[in-house]
């Protein structure tokens, strides 16, 4: 159920996954397992948040967070990083902010094998929350850190992410050329990696005009 769950979200299909994950956690109920509890929980979270549902998408996390603390660091700090999302996009921007560090203190204290990874994610997250507050410099610092633990963590995935988020701090003030090369380079990577959602999103982004101006 679990596997499905996360398959459908991959796909899109936001409620269709949301029916899987809540057998998953009923399941996870009746075997008395906090594991399965937790991981459930999250995908149930996802599904909200991905619908932008984030009043129900709350109450999940932050159980999943409970059965987690100490337990796996890996998953808590992908927990805060969407808690951190939901606060962001409310606009309570310190309250996302610190989201975001409790997410790196897990990955720094906890050590897991994937850790640049991780770091990435959360990195990027920073970075879109820098450009939200409008301050592009910060943005761009945090996604350069973000594309070289990309590299580390060998996923082409967060670097085409990267390359769309450094484009938009290029936007931001103004160099356009530069913005378009880099949103190119980020559609190209994403649909490489078969992530279509945000390959179709850094498509839609392309700045008007910057391919006149390049010529």
């Amino acid at each position: 159920m679990l596997a499905r769950g996360r398959a459908l979200l991959a796909r899109a299909r936001f409620e269709h996954g949301l029916t899987s994950f809540t057998d998953a956690l009923e399941m996870a109920h009746q075997l008395d397992d906090p594991r399965l509890e937790a991981r459930a929980l999250m995908g149930i979270g996802i599904s909200h948040h991905q619908r932008n549902h984030d009043d129900e998408a709350k109450a999940p996390f932050e159980r999943a967070l409970e059965l987690l603390r100490g337990y796996d660091p890996r998953l808590e700090s992908v927990v805060h990083g969407y808690l951190g999302a939901i606060e962001q996009q409310a606009g309570r921007m310190h309250a996302a902010r610190s989201r975001y560090r409790e997410a790196l203190r897990a990955i720094e204290t906890g050590a897991p094998p994937n850790r640049a990874f991780l770091e990435s994610t959360v990195r990027l997250r920073l970075a879109f929350l820098a450009l939200d507050e409008g301050n592009p410099a910060d943005a761009q610092h945090e996604c350069e850190q973000a594309i070289v633990l990309a590299v580390e963590g060998n996923s082409r995935r967060l670097q085409g992410l990267a390359y769309g988020c450094l484009a938009l701090t290029r936007w931001s003030v103004g160099q356009l050329v530069e913005a378009d090369q880099l949103i190119a380079g980020s559609a190209d990577v994403l649909a490489e990696t078969s992530d279509h959602l945000n390959s179709g999103f850094t498509h839609a982004v392309r700045t008007p005009g910057a391919e006149a101006l390049a010529s």
